[in-house]
């Protein structure tokens, strides 16, 4: 995986309020290591986000397990790839965990 992840958070959901949240997994070649941060502030997620009251979080895979920069779909970083096991899901699912403690670190907040 790529060394940041990206989180958006509402107006309404930074006061501590409780929130829905999306993750949105990139495609191949449509991560920040290829397009910038700034890619994903263009897709209209944004604008849907806070107009809904939803945090969206944007990890990142990256080009070091597959040249493309895509999610292992094929098992290359081992055989529970695709479960909660597997270390890009853990990963996630442990972001997703901490937003508590993210969005209270407005710093790590992307807005």
């Amino acid at each position: 995986m790529w060394h940041t992840a990206y989180v958006f958070a509402p107006t309404i959901c930074q006061d501590g309020r409780r929130c829905h949240v999306h993750v949105h997994y990139h495609g191949c070649v449509w991560g920040a290591e290829y397009l910038g941060s700034d890619a994903f502030m263009r897709l209209g997620f944004i604008e849907w986000a806070e107009g809904s009251g939803v945090v969206l979080v944007f990890p990142q895979a990256s080009s070091t397990q597959d040249a493309a920069g895509c999610w292992d779909w094929t098992g290359k970083t081992g055989p529970l790839f695709d479960t909660k096991q597997g270390v890009q899901l853990a990963t996630v699912a442990a972001l997703v965990a901490d937003l508590p403690n993210i969005l209270l670190s407005q710093s790590d907040v992307l807005i």
